[in-house]
């Protein structure tokens, strides 16, 4: 297995083509026997490859967002994350925070007691860092950080930190109580679900919330082979037609929708959410990338300036009423 994974890493083409390389071995490898498997373990060291602090600062955001903008009072929030995938790093910023309760879910199980060690670790160095951006009090998310650090087992840790973890779950039908949660959130989850799907989940969420809960949502609208390979330009996956992309990206390993920022709004908007803030990234480079693309009908009409966004912070109010 560590041959592919080198293959994926280390392509001899570059630029479009290693792209189409990647994602020709991850869609024979998906077809092959055991490729629950080889997902298994290409999520984890995807998963692994990434940043601890890269994950903190999205989750710092979140948080002092939620504070500031929807006034939200962490010490007594129920949050419910989705899609977790291996970087419990939200749920452990709201334990140390002090929250009432933390549910993370996930379509598989794949947080690991490793998952939860690594983060405390790179923690602890950094509480200093998160005392001051978050407000706290360090003294206080230090004796709550000894605790979690103490903990022999995942089960032990999450019970000490108020966390549950439920996977597998169906995120578009999850069966907890309705109006239970004052947040719902989201980091990196929404471009992995098809756009049929997103519907239901986003429903799903505006259920779970109280009347005036809330719901965060990051969402990397990047091509994800740019991460880790910087001749792939980050709107790469921008130039195929819808089929051709099926044909190249959409297997159970690696999938993204393509959806833009302006979409992933509308949708939630559409869910029934109050739409409170929108923070877009965009870098003035990608917009002459996409200049040079003949672009496909997908993408016919939309503004360069739309396109060109590979992230968005959206954070969104479920009325009262």
């Amino acid at each position: 297995m560590e041959p592919l994974f080198d293959m994926l890493r280390h392509p001899l083409q570059a630029g479009a083509m290693r792209f189409r390389t990647k994602a020709r071995l991850l869609s024979m490898a998906a077809a092959m026997p055991g490729a629950e498997l080889f997902e298994r373990c290409y999520r984890r060291r995807t998963a692994l490859q990434r940043s601890v602090l890269i994950d903190c600062a999205a989750g710092i955001k979140m948080i002092n967002r939620l504070q500031r903008l929807a006034g939200l009072n962490v010490q007594s929030a129920k949050v419910l994350e989705l899609g977790c995938g291996c970087s419990p790093v939200c749920a452990v910023l709201l334990s140390l925070l002090g929250a009432e309760r933390i549910v993370l879910t996930d379509a598989r199980p794949l947080l690991e007691l490793a998952d939860l060690d690594r983060v405390l670790e790179k923690f602890g160095k950094r509480l200093h860092l998160i005392a001051e951006e978050l407000d706290a009090y360090e003294p206080l998310l230090d004796s709550r950080w000894r605790i979690l650090r103490a903990g022999k087992s995942m089960e032990q840790i999450l019970d000490s930190g108020r966390i549950e973890y439920l996977a597998p779950t169906e995120l578009d039908d999850t069966g907890l109580q309705a109006g239970a949660y004052d947040v719902v959130c989201s980091r990196n989850v929404l471009e992995h679900v098809p756009e049929f799907e997103l519907p239901g989940m986003l429903a799903e969420s505006m259920r779970l919330l109280r009347p005036g809960g809330f719901a965060y949502h990051i969402v990397d609208l990047s091509d994800h082979f740019s991460h880790r390979d910087r001749s792939i330009n980050r709107l790469n996956f921008l130039r195929y037609s819808d089929r051709r992309w099926a044909a190249l990206g959409q297997n159970r390993i690696f999938y993204l929708n393509r959806l833009r920022s302006g979409q992933i709004v509308q949708m939630i908007s559409e869910a029934g959410m109050q739409i409170l803030h929108v923070e877009q990234q965009s870098d003035p480079r990608d917009i002459e990338f996409l200049r040079s693309l003949d672009l496909p009908e997908r993408f016919e009409g939309m503004q360069r300036e739309e396109l060109a966004v590979h992230n968005i912070h959206v954070l969104a109010v479920k009325p009262s009423y």
